[in-house]
């Protein structure tokens, strides 16, 4: 189904005139690999998505369906290609975190690019992406999830990412911290950006 897609790979299409380009592959299939989820960044320079490897190979498992899967991480590529860079430091586990498999997922792109500084070493573009995680939160345990697709519940976590460095093939990351004002008693999945702010925000 399209909710749970399995052994993918990331590819997309360029518009041309009235019509469409043939489909450009950026990232290939991998053997025992699940690859889905592309998030463009707001300059179109450079694309996220997620990456889970396959428990034993097996493309077809609940732990490779790209929907909650423990091994996920997401990782940012060119848009013309190139070597993927893993977004280490956003993903790094948190201090009582037991494992480094936190299902890292649903990378979003805030609609809004900052530049920070300007100084001898000049300006830094920065751009802001959220994604969720079974890391916890402090001292904090993440909710027990119902889904069956994970004993473990999601919240919703931001980095900061710089174009320049994921144009180097470097780590663009930052260290992610959890959003303050997410309902911590539930799963949290998928942030949505607004670029107008509508009355005040809700608190928990």
């Amino acid at each position: 189904t399209s909710q749970r897609p399995g052994h993918g790979a990331i590819a997309y299409v360029a518009r041309e005139g009235d019509g469409w380009s043939a489909p450009v592959t950026l990232v290939e299939r991998g053997d025992g690999l699940n690859r889905y989820n592309p998030a463009w960044a707001v300059d179109s320079s450079f694309l996220l998505f997620d990456e889970s490897v396959c428990p034993g190979g097996d493309v077809a498992s609940g732990d490779c369906n790209a929907d909650t899967d423990p091994t996920a991480t997401i990782w940012a590529i060119g848009r013309d290609g190139g070597a993927p860079v893993r977004l280490a430091r956003a993903q790094a586990r948190g201090a009582l975190d037991e494992t480094d498999d936190l299902a890292n997922t649903f990378p979003r792109f805030a609609p809004f690019e900052f530049v920070l500084g300007s100084g001898d070493l000049g300006s830094t573009r920065v751009m802001w992406v959220s994604f969720s995680s079974t890391r916890r939160y402090g001292l904090r345990e993440t909710p027990s999830s119902s889904s069956g697709e994970s004993d473990r519940g999601t919240w919703l976590w931001m980095t900061a990412v710089e174009p320049e460095a994921a144009a180097r093939g470097e780590d663009p990351s930052h260290a992610a911290f959890a959003l303050p004002f997410q309902d911590l008693a539930t799963s949290n999945h998928i942030a949505v950006w607004t670029t107008e702010s509508v009355g005040e925000p809700p608190i928990f």
